[in-house]
């Protein structure tokens, strides 16, 4: 169980919008159909901040079915499998906004979650709700912290991405916040494994962040699923990752540097006997998996 603390979920949300906020409206009218990739499937900056909006509204779509206990019902989407064609149809009905009503939209959207912690008891932060993107139903606390993670760290680098200045915004949180983020992001990275692919293979992955004992967390994989542990392992990881600080980490698992890089600088140390443990790093996606995990 977290220890969730909804004061620190609330000073997080106001640090966050105002960073994100801060660099969206200093966007001149022009980079907002900059590509945030050289990909030609990669989105324009207008389209990654329709993105933000449409999941930040499932997210409270899942609070609210999880409180009334209800089933979320929602068009496109019934299974994991549709995640990719259920982006593709909010993106195309949500950049039909202006970039400004965009922001206003989504100002809007984490509004409405800052109300909505304002009305959560204790009683309801266990409480679920599957929303159809993740290996299992998704508790209240988390829906309401992947709000952080997923505009916070996932696509914090993607957005600024086509301006040459840009820093990814996690580079200016507080020291605490940043922390609280790595909690946040393990536990989104844990609903993310895709388990129904990797047969009974079950196990520990250990993180290290930094020197700070504080920061280190464990990935339990089972068939069932996973979840994020704080702390180490009592038993023997299939393998541990030793990360040179937290922005290494959300550079790597956001694609603002390579795996491959880190690795050569050093900056992510494999520590371990499983030979596919990059392979199996790649089962914690949003899409499936591209390749088998016998690959090592």
């Amino acid at each position: 169980m977290t220890l969730w603390n909804p004061q620190h979920t609330v000073d997080d949300l106001h640090e966050l919008q105002s960073l994100l906020f801060d660099f969206l409206v200093s966007l001149p009218a022009e980079a907002w159909s900059h590509k945030t990739g050289a990909r030609d499937k990669d989105w324009t900056v207008q389209e990654t901040v329709a993105h933000l909006l449409s999941i930040s509204r499932l997210f409270q779509q899942g609070v609210q079915a999880a409180l009334t206990d209800t089933k979320v019902s929602i068009p496109h989407l019934t299974r994991r499998e549709d995640l990719r064609d259920f982006n593709q149809h909010e993106i195309a009905r949500l950049s039909s906004h202006t970039p400004d009503e965009l922001i206003d939209l989504l100002r809007e959207s984490f509004a409405d979650v800052l109300t909505t912690i304002s009305q959560l008891t204790p009683d309801d932060y266990e409480k679920t709700a599957d929303i159809y993107v993740y290996n299992r139903p998704t508790r209240v606390i988390d829906l309401v912290d992947f709000q952080l993670s997923h505009a916070g760290i996932i696509h914090a680098s993607q957005i600024g991405r086509s301006e040459s200045t840009y820093t990814p915004i996690w580079r200016h949180y507080s020291d605490a916040m940043t922390h609280r983020m790595m909690d946040r992001y393990f536990r989104h990275f844990s609903y993310a494994y895709w388990n129904k692919l990797t047969g009974d293979l079950r196990g520990a992955i250990q993180f290290q962040i930094g020197a700070n004992e504080a920061d280190r967390w464990y990935l339990w994989v089972s068939p069932n699923g996973s979840w994020a542990h704080h702390g180490v392992s009592e038993e023997i990881p299939l393998f541990t990752a030793t990360v040179r600080d937290a922005d290494v980490l959300f550079s790597i698992f956001t694609m603002h540097t390579s795996i491959e890089n880190a690795l050569t600088e050093s900056t992510l140390v494999i520590h371990g006997h499983y030979p596919a443990s990059l392979t199996l790093l790649s089962y914690f996606s949003a899409s499936p998996p591209k390749r088998p995990l016998s690959d090592g």
